[in-house]
């Protein structure tokens, strides 16, 4: 398999690994692997494994996942290796940089959305409307990244 069928799926069924949306934290953890940083308040928490941020919210006495993101660029503003093992392992290398056009080239149906939260971004969402895809659409010192390529992929509330 390769990354784009990753981004591809996640996009189209909002799973990583076959985690989804609602699970646990020690469900993401024995999945993606325990080499990630958290930062837990007192009712919602972000786990970031790199590639992947993992939103999580307290619903009375458990975490439950809310939202997941793919940090896409940061594949080209580092060089240290930011995607988890069982991920490489499965999916192989990764792109430094993923043009919105191969996501295309995937079969996906997106829309865009009129609304961008920033100039230069411009945003697609799956008909559904919780997944979004954030394209950078003007050439910023961004760390490499140019005007087409894919700035983050989000699932959840957090696309909204």
């Amino acid at each position: 398999m390769s990354d784009l069928q990753f981004y591809v799926h996640f996009i189209q069924e909002s799973k990583v690994l076959g985690v989804d949306l609602r699970s646990a934290p020690e469900v993401w953890e024995s999945n993606l692997g325990g080499e990630y940083v958290d930062d837990f308040r007192k009712n919602y928490g972000r786990r970031d494994y790199g590639l992947i941020e993992i939103s999580f919210q307290k619903a009375q006495r458990t975490w439950e996942c809310f939202g997941v993101s793919l940090q896409v660029h940061r594949l080209a503003m580092t060089d240290v290796d930011i995607i988890p093992e069982p991920l490489s392992r499965k999916f192989g290398e990764f792109r430094s940089h993923l043009p919105y056009e191969a996501l295309l080239s995937g079969g996906l149906m997106l829309d865009r959305v009129v609304d961008s939260p920033d100039d230069a971004l411009q945003v697609f969402e799956a008909r559904d409307s919780i997944r979004r895809v954030q394209v950078l659409v003007a050439n910023v010192a961004t760390g490499g990244i140019s005007a087409g390529d894919v700035w983050a992929i989000t699932s959840g509330s957090l696309s909204r």
